[in-house]
């Protein structure tokens, strides 16, 4: 009887536990083109941006597969269970992500919208932050 209880108390215990780890998909945030606000008065170039964007890439553990005017393709690897690939269209003044494939994020192609783990949309929010952080740091 003891022993029940304990299984059926240690059940109820790790069950929440176990239920947050995996996260329903949500909607992919859009941020549509993002502006480049650079810090300095004079002209910023398309190479201002592209070294901005590849530098906070790095620094938040992005790889970039391909580097070609106007597009890097960058690749977010989180211990080999979950991946993300990415193109960042680029100009002058603005930037925008387009979502390229993923692996182990759940992504769904629902009626309703485009899915993904919550964490895809967390990483994109970092390297977007990180991005406006190295263009305040450009001189």
């Amino acid at each position: 009887m003891i022993r029940a209880f304990t299984l059926a108390l240690t059940v109820l215990v790790v069950s929440p536990t176990a239920v947050h780890a995996v996260r329903d998909p949500v909607p992919i945030q859009d941020a549509g083109r993002v502006q480049i606000v650079h810090s300095d008065t004079r002209g910023a170039t398309v190479e201002d941006a592209r070294m901005a964007i590849s530098y906070a890439a790095q620094q938040k553990g992005w790889v970039i597969l391909t580097d070609n005017p106007g597009t890097l393709a960058l690749k977010y690897d989180k211990q080999g269970r979950h991946q993300a690939v990415i193109d960042v269209l680029y100009d002058a003044q603005s930037y925008e992500f387009k979502y390229v494939s993923s692996f182990g994020l759940g992504y769904e192609d629902a009626p309703e919208g485009v899915k993904i783990h919550p964490a895809y949309n967390n990483w994109l929010t970092q390297l977007r932050s990180q991005i406006a952080k190295v263009v305040a740091e450009q001189k």
